[in-house]
Parts: C-alpha cells; structure tokens; sequence
C-alpha cells in the first residue's frame, strides 16, 4: 500500500482504512479454531505451521482493510489487484509468518507460485487447513527453512 500511495501521492487514510472491529473478529476466530484445535488433539501448542494458516485465514476471510473512496482509473490499470487489497495481505502475511526475510525469495518459480496463490485466495474456496498444506508442501524445498521446523510426531 505504502509504495501504490508513494507512486501517485495518495493520502492512505483517504482511501483505506483497517477496520478494528474486523480485525477484533479475525483475531478471536484465529484464538477459537486454535482452542478448539487444541482441545480436539489434546496438545497445548499449536504448530507453527498451523499458527501461519490459521492467522491468515482469518485476516483474508474477515477482510478487515477496505476501500473507501474509488481508486483513479490510472491506479487501477497499473495496480489491477488494488482491489484484492485483503487477499495480497493474507498472502503476504502467510509467507512473513513462515519464512525468514532473510532469505529473500527470488525467481519465476516464487512469482508463480504468488500468481497461483492470490489467484486462489481470489477466485477459489480456501479454507486453514488447505493453507496448512501449502505451508508443508512449501518446507520440501531442500533449500528453504521454515522458521520453526515442523514436527513430524505432532501431527495435530
């Protein structure tokens, strides 16, 4: 948001606005699946893994950042997915919780693999455990290290 509002001079709060009433919702869905989740396994810490799925879920599912005056044409043609604003914030929410920004991610795979992910948070059903999955199936790359490591034994 900080580089759209940097590029055309746009005032963030005339345009956006975070709701914190939504993101009160988000943040108590996200501590009743967990609660729930843990009472069901009969564990007392969530898995990492499970802790990125769940909170981002939440935050694109509630969609607490919105839009409240229309974006210019000119903004729209540059920035077409300005008005996915939510699911660019879960996915970019999901990947910090997971991974080191240290180790930046670069190349045409991690720009598909983006393009696919906001294509689905878009147009498709997602659900906390689909993005559990994606977040294991992302820790099968040889090269990559989760920021805690996932423990097999624990499967819940």
């Amino acid at each position: 948001m900080r580089g759209i509002s940097k590029n055309f001079s746009l005032n963030q709060d005339e345009y956006f606005f975070v709701n914190d009433a939504v993101i009160e919702e988000a943040v108590i869905d996200y501590f009743a699946d967990l609660h729930r989740l843990k009472e069901f396994h009969h564990i007392e810490k969530a898995q990492p893994q499970k802790v990125a799925a769940y909170t981002s879920y939440w935050i694109f599912r509630r969609k607490p950042i919105q839009i409240i005056k229309d974006l210019d044409d000119e903004i729209l043609r540059k920035f077409p997915n300005i008005k996915f604003i939510n699911e660019m914030f879960a996915y970019i929410l999901l990947m910090n919780l997971v991974f080191d920004a240290k180790q930046p991610f670069v190349g045409r795979s991690i720009d598909l693999f983006r393009r696919l992910m906001l294509y689905n948070f878009k147009y498709r059903q997602i659900n906390s455990q689909i993005l559990e999955l994606v977040i294991i199936s992302l820790n099968t790359d040889p090269g990559r290290e989760l920021l805690a490591e996932i423990e097999d034994e624990n499967v819940g």
